[in-house]
């Protein structure tokens, strides 16, 4: 993996992340308007199924539940990165809703109601799944993606920790460790299997997992891990411990029933769900993979909805 250091938040980025991203494009030249397309989420998913859903000419209105368009862009991407896809879109003619979640308040009767034709449900894996052995109510203990947010708000007073752990196979994970010690933790260790590069500065902890945690006043104070052939241990002082062990897809409480496959995310045929007219890709689909594969999951889910809306067409 090719890796691109950054002065400012995400600190670095990996190349292949950066030319997915740079590839959710509409072209200069638009067909004639099509029917209206609805995209629910606003991350790498349903950007890129948004872009080529206007390049053939329809009507795409996409949908965040937050304030800010971009989903998880936001925490892999420099910001200047991410406002420049948004700004080519909405250049091209892509609309833009914020602060609207797909829910009960907003639902499928709605989305019927302005007459839109297709649904490309692109809203990624929103529930992170919580370690085993670990009081993660504890203080001082937190999921990647609220750490990332404390690190890009500055939140995270990194000269108050006296140690930051974090723990997990994941990309997120490796940036976690990266952005703690960029934003200045002294004390940095990661808990992995190896599978990624390590992070320079961190201290990599290769085949072992947290067998106890202590506390103090309700506070992380410590943590004891164990390596799986249980012939090593460390003591770990740390107040500061971010897990990123896997995400899981949260139905919609929006009138939209959908099956599940085996391991909880959206089954799929072709890129559609077991709603008729409703698509999905991107995370929600097919697990955490990475940028690259939810852009290539959006577009290839727009040539299934363009397929459809033909064929519908010509009937």
């Amino acid at each position: 993996m090719a890796f691109i250091p950054l002065n400012e938040y995400p600190y670095f980025i990996e190349e292949r992340d950066l030319n997915a991203s740079r590839s959710i494009c509409v072209p200069v030249t638009v067909q004639e308007e099509k029917e209206r397309v609805a995209c629910i989420g606003s991350g790498p998913a349903s950007l890129a199924c948004a872009a080529e859903l206007r390049s053939k000419g329809y009507a795409v209105t996409i949908f965040e539940e937050r304030c800010e368009a971009g989903g998880s862009l936001r925490l892999f991407l420099p910001e200047g990165e991410v406002e420049k896809i948004i700004a080519s879109l909405k250049k091209n003619g892509v609309e833009f809703v914020l602060s609207r979640p797909f829910s009960k308040d907003f639902s499928v009767n709605d989305l019927k109601r302005l007459a839109f034709r297709a649904v490309f449900l692109g809203t990624g894996l929103q529930t992170p799944l919580r370690p085993k052995k670990i009081d993660t109510n504890l203080i001082g203990v937190t999921d990647a993606f609220s750490f990332l947010i404390a690190v890009k708000t500055k939140t995270f007073l990194p000269e108050t920790c006296s140690g930051v752990v974090v723990i997990g196979d994941t990309p997120k994970a490796r940036l976690c460790a990266a952005c703690a010690k960029k934003a200045g933790a002294k004390n940095v260790f990661w808990i992995t299997d190896g599978s990624f590069a390590p992070c320079e500065g961190v201290s990599t902890l290769c085949g072992f997992e947290i067998s106890k945690t202590a506390a103090k006043d309700g506070r992380l104070f410590s943590i004891k891990a164990v390596s799986r052939n249980k012939d090593s241990e460390a003591f770990i002082k740390a107040d500061t411990l971010v897990f990123s062990v896997g995400d899981a897809f949260k139905k919609p409480n929006a009138g939209c029933a959908l099956m599940a496959s085996g391991n909880g995310l959206i089954e799929t045929k072709d890129f559609e769900t077991s709603k008729k007219g409703f698509f999905a890709g991107g995370d929600a689909v097919n697990g955490a993979k990475g940028i690259p594969d939810a852009v290539d999951s959006g577009k290839a889910a727009a040539k299934a909805i363009d397929a459809r809306l033909t064929k519908n067409r010509k009937k």
